[in-house]
């Protein structure tokens, strides 16, 4: 009894794995390969949509912005491509600009998301330039002519930034928050890029948006820029206060002095990149 007792889980179990490898033999092969592709398909599918929900929701959000704007919205690799215009309500109206958005890449590590803004009818020699501080001063460049000539073979654009470092005056906002955490640089200290109430939108970003770490502001022969750095995707919130702190930016720029065409190999690289 005790014997057959003991044998008797164990004839159920072959009946039970008969039954099995009967039903699954009757089952077409193509079924059972897909059934486990959808298994391990499936699991990473969903982790990777309810990683990037939030992303997705941003993203939804500006495309909905740009479009009650009438701008235009274009989907990139990593980010997105924005071409509008400054409104007719600011100070500099119907200059067209272009906003773009990617990753800083994997050997940055302060920041994970650039944030740039381009205006490409505002360019000509580096004249005005806001950068972060570094808890030290920028300091003045001094090179001699036969090697400014060399740079400028290179690119015309590096040796008019280098021109700017020696020329260029730093100019404070009246801001100490903002004068501590920036260095202002203009060529003319009259025609300063900046004032208290342009500061304190540089500085203080809206709680809705993605706050930069910091800005760098500059002018090329390419155009105006203002490149925020975000330690995430923006948001909608964030496409819009750079629009704004970017138009008036650039409704303060002195008139552009002319700057050499683009003649250096790494000038027409440069012109590939932005107009593309």
């Amino acid at each position: 009894m005790l014997r057959t007792f003991i044998a008797r889980p164990a004839s159920r179990r072959t009946e039970v794995e008969s039954w099995l490898v009967s039903d699954l033999r009757s089952v077409p092969q193509i079924v059972i390969l897909g059934g486990f592709v959808a298994i391990c398909l499936g699991v990473p599918i969903s982790l990777y949509a309810l990683s990037t929900m939030d992303q997705r929701k941003a993203a939804r959000e500006i495309r909905r912005g740009v479009e009650m704007r009438g701008w235009r919205y274009k989907s990139r690799s990593g980010g997105f491509r924005i071409e509008g215009s400054t409104g007719a309500g600011s100070a500099l109206s119907g200059v067209t600009w272009v906003m773009t958005s990617g990753n800083s890449g994997a050997g940055e590590m302060r920041w994970s998301c650039e944030l740039d803004l381009h205006f490409p009818a505002l360019g000509g020699e580096t004249d005005v330039a806001i950068l972060p501080r570094d808890g030290k001063p920028l300091s003045r460049v001094t090179l001699s002519p036969g090697r400014e000539e060399r740079i400028a073979q290179w690119s015309g654009m590096l040796a008019g930034a280098v021109r700017f470092l020696q020329d260029a005056h730093e100019v404070t906002s009246g801001v100490a928050g903002f004068d501590a955490a920036y260095e202002v640089r203009a060529r003319q200290p009259s025609h300063a890029p900046v004032d208290a109430a342009l500061a304190e939108r540089i500085l203080h970003w809206p709680a809705e948006a993605v706050a930069p770490h910091f800005m760098v502001v500059w002018r090329d022969p390419f155009g105006f820029n203002c490149n925020a750095r975000l330690p995430g995707p923006p948001n909608w919130a964030t496409v819009a206060w750079l629009a704004g702190v970017g138009a008036d930016c650039a409704a303060r720029l002195p008139v552009a002095a002319a700057a050499p065409l683009p003649s250096g190999w790494l000038d027409r690289i440069t012109a590939r990149i932005v107009r593309s």
